[in-house]
């Protein structure tokens, strides 16, 4: 609620009061660390996670889903989302659409069209009523699509600015 008003301080300062007297649950957490990612605070997420772990929260599907949203932000951190994507698979973490999204862009940003054609798949195979392409999904992909032009193989037919 102080996120969405705009109350950033003050979220920070409840956050900060909360880890000193218990470990925030795995949404509080999620909360904050996508709070960085919008903010490009990737670093910042990633130390957050780091330090929560070690204070003895469990790792967890919201605070993943917001670290691969960070780390989706600039390409040097593509392959700690990846690991990430793979760490929830391996624990059976839910995992949404939205992950899918933010990592389908990822992709763009790296043009790993591999990478992309296989997260699409798996949506498009997944048999989860959670896991639906959404038009963020598609416009996601698509632009990894279109990423990994180059004039050499080049197939549209009118300029293409990233």
């Amino acid at each position: 609620m102080l996120l969405a008003n705009e109350q950033t301080e003050l979220a920070w300062r409840v956050f900060d009061e909360l880890q000193e007297k218990a470990i925030p649950s795995g949404e509080v957490a999620g909360t904050m660390l996508t709070h960085l990612g919008k903010t490009d605070k990737v670093e910042r997420a990633f130390l957050l996670h780091k330090r929560l772990i070690s204070a003895g929260m469990s790792s967890n599907a919201p605070c993943f889903e917001a670290l691969i949203y960070a780390a989706s932000k600039r390409k040097e951190y593509f392959p700690s989302a990846i690991d990430m994507f793979r760490q929830m698979v391996l624990l059976k973490m839910p995992i949404s659409i939205r992950v899918y999204n933010h990592l389908l862009q990822a992709c763009s940003k790296v043009a790993d069209l591999n990478t992309a054609m296989s997260l699409w798949r798996s949506v498009l195979d997944s048999t989860d009523p959670a896991i639906k392409p959404s038009v963020y999904t598609c416009t996601s992909y698509l632009w990894a699509l279109s990423a990994v032009e180059t004039p050499d193989t080049k197939i549209s037919k009118r300029d293409f600015v990233y």
